[in-house]
């Protein structure tokens, strides 16, 4: 994966692009499109759970906060959570939204696919310290993310995206024509959606 830092914002791609400088990547699927449980599963057979993307949380929020969403999940009407251990690898926290890594340490499918339906679930609720509305979306492709990442710090090329993760611009004075404007050089855009401290720059093709 690759990002670019301009003169104002910071931006990564889900995967990679073929922009100017390389740094760290952004590894979520921020259109909302989520992997059907049961689906590109690898290793012992149950099939692995995406990376999270959190949106919306309180300034405040700690990865300690996030992490006891997960390890002591919440009440959801219709899923019983009282017999299934969700274990939380990393936590990769920045202003008003991060990353939540999960262990794959599923002892079944039906596991797997209850932990799933609740990340799903948890998106929209209020939870205190956490956020007024959660946001709540997984990554693409299964377990294909962290297997890039570990390929990336190994050295290896990544596969182009085409969406970018773009956060730290001034949020009182950049507004979605300043976005359209500076990516459209790269490539036919198809939309920007703004958030409040980050946005999603999506192309029509890599």
């Amino acid at each position: 994966a690759r990002r670019v830092n301009t003169t104002t914002p910071e931006v990564a791609t889900m995967e990679s692009a073929p922009l100017p400088q390389a740094a760290a990547p952004f590894e979520q699927d921020l259109n909302g499109h989520s992997a059907p449980p049961g689906e590109n599963g690898m290793g012992s057979g149950v099939p692995e759970i995406p990376s999270l993307f959190l949106g919306n949380l309180d300034y405040g929020a700690t990865p300690t906060d996030i992490q006891a969403i997960f390890e002591q999940p919440l009440q959801v009407p219709g899923l019983d959570m009282s017999q299934v251990q969700i274990a939380v690898e990393r936590v990769d926290l920045k202003r008003g939204y991060c990353f939540v890594y999960l262990k794959q340490n599923f002892a079944s499918i039906e596991e797997r696919d209850l932990v799933y339906n609740y990340a799903q679930r948890i998106s929209g609720m209020h939870i205190d310290r956490v956020s007024k509305q959660l946001r709540s979306e997984f990554a693409k492709g299964d377990g294909r993310v962290k297997r890039n990442q570990d390929h990336r710090r190994s050295g290896g090329e990544i596969e182009p995206c085409d969406t970018l993760f773009v956060v730290n611009y001034h949020v009182d004075r950049t507004r979605r024509e300043d976005l359209e404007m500076l990516f459209k050089d790269y490539g036919r855009l198809v939309r920007v959606d703004m958030r409040r401290n980050y946005a999603f720059v999506h192309f029509e093709s890599t």
